[in-house]
């Protein structure tokens, strides 16, 4: 449990955080272009204006496409075990290919729609989904366990947080961190340069402080919520009946094991409706928003003015990302995924190191008419209440 922690909560959405305000205070408060490059101005000049900062937009791209067909290709098979479930459909090649064509279908009517209409409205659904599902699983499951393992596990990821976040297996030979803790944080990296472009869009009027609350500390406690709830749940099950949630993982794979834990609960087959959903609008939002940050990565015009992309570029991404998870789906399974992540990771890490440094000259430094100067502290930190300069996304 709390090596789950380590996977999905701080550590992760602290990677997202930094380059995300980084890229947002270069693109909003320093005008820069729409571009990786522009929030690794600080550190490496005018390099990123020219043939230097496409090299880093391409890495971006390479990075971020591979990373989302890794992401599609677990969805396609989540879902595709759930309709197995529930409906009784086999698992099967076209299966795997009609639900990519649908999510990414999906997700390219919402952001026809536009940004605020589109994200938002699924982003809103999906979440009263999650938290409705969470609370039920709760109340109807071994609530007691629950608590009593979500505490004990916090308090062992607080006590061993540097060992467990630093762990690599080598002093015991042992591959597990290998497989999984350096795929999950691949993974993190991989989605880092894109999705910090389409958080630092969205933060126009935000102060750093509202950036640093909404996009690290709310997930983060968000996901210690969950994983105790849906992981503290699974382990009760599966130590209090012979080991059903690690047979169904030998027998099925990962994707299966969430619906054994619904077997096991009052509802199940409504449950497990709603999850497969929920699943497809989760995968449909993240979809929607990479396109849309893939689309204003690859044109040029794009700047805090204008934000839109045009849709036939987000298609011709869309598909590509589809027809990469529908490969890895079909021919490959879960190995792909960390494959895939692995692959993809090494360029991300090294922007996100980079945004890291940018950050810490961004943080102290502003452009004003063409003249870099210090920012002098105040007492408030939102730009509409005070005509000093200050560390917030205007």
């Amino acid at each position: 449990m709390s090596t789950i922690f380590v996977h999905w909560t701080i550590t992760p959405y602290s990677i997202y955080t930094v380059a995300g305000l980084a890229f947002a205070l270069a693109f909003h408060n320093l005008k820069l272009p729409f571009s990786i490059g522009s929030m690794l101005r600080p550190i490496l000049g005018r390099w990123v204006d020219g043939v230097g900062g496409q090299i880093v937009d391409g890495l971006a791209l390479f990075a971020v496409v591979l990373g989302m067909s890794a992401t599609l290709t677990s969805g396609l098979l989540v879902i595709s075990d759930g309709m197995e479930s529930v409906l009784g459909i086999q698992k099967s090649t076209t299966g795997y290919a009609i639900i990519a064509i649908v999510i990414i279908g999906a997700a390219l009517i919402s952001a026809a729609s536009g940004l605020h209409r589109g994200i938002q409205n699924l982003a809103r659904i999906n979440t009263w989904l999650y938290f409705v599902g969470a609370i039920f699983i709760f109340i109807v499951g071994p609530t007691t366990f629950i608590l009593s393992l979500g505490v004990e596990s916090l308090g062992v990821y607080l006590s061993d947080f540097f060992a467990r976040n630093l762990v690599t297996g080598a002093s015991g030979n042992d591959p597990w961190p290998g497989w999984w803790t350096v795929a999950f944080f691949a993974s993190w990296f991989a989605w880092a340069p894109l999705s910090c472009l389409f958080l630092g869009k969205i933060a126009r009027g935000y102060t750093v402080r509202q950036f640093i609350m909404v996009n690290l500390l709310l997930p983060s406690a968000f996901g210690f919520v969950w994983f105790s709830i849906f992981s503290g749940s699974s382990l009760f099950f599966d130590t209090t009946m012979g080991g059903i949630m690690y047979q169904a993982y030998q027998d099925n794979g990962f994707a299966s094991v969430i619906y054994v834990l619904f077997d096991q609960l009052p509802g199940s087959t409504i449950l497990s409706a709603l999850f497969i959903f929920a699943c497809f609008i989760t995968f449909v939002t993240a979809a929607d928003s990479t396109t849309d940050a893939i689309g204003g990565l690859c044109i040029q015009g794009v700047d805090a003015e204008n934000l839109t992309s045009p849709i036939w570029v987000k298609t011709i991404w869309g598909c590509a990302v589809a027809f990469v998870a529908w490969i890895s789906a079909s021919f490959i399974g879960t190995d792909a995924i960390k494959m895939l992540f692995n692959l993809s990771g090494v360029p991300g890490m090294l922007i996100v190191l980079g945004a890291g440094l940018s950050f810490l000259k961004l943080a102290r430094r502003v452009e004003i008419n063409g003249d870099i100067v210090e920012l002098k502290p105040t007492l408030s930190t939102d730009v509409r209440k005070t005509s000093e300069p200050s560390r917030s996304i205007t």
